[in-house]
């Protein structure tokens, strides 16, 4: 089983190599790469650095765009990848 710093390390060489290559990853991308990577644990990391339990249900990964304006008038778009994840209340007992 990957460690929650395996999942950084991952995710922090996809980001790197997208910024060095000054391009974001996409939706699509962001699939391809699971795909290609389907013998290993997909782990998502929480805000505060802990490892979601691994009986998580990945529910939807949506591809979203948006388009702002704050309160200065000033406007903003971006596209991003939103993943839902639901994790049962009793995750030991419920996955076992």
């Amino acid at each position: 089983m990957a460690s929650a710093s395996d999942a950084k390390r991952f995710v922090a060489e996809l980001v790197g190599e997208n910024k060095r290559n000054k391009k974001q990853m996409t939706t699509k991308e962001f699939i391809s790469a699971l795909r290609a990577a389907s013998d290993n644990e997909l782990m998502f990391v929480g805000l505060e650095d802990h490892a979601v339990h691994s009986g998580y249900h990945l529910t939807e990964l949506k591809g979203a765009s948006l388009e702002t304006v704050d309160c200065g008038g000033k406007t903003n778009r971006w596209r991003e990848t939103i993943v839902q994840l639901w994790v049962p209340e009793n995750p030991d007992e419920d996955f076992r």
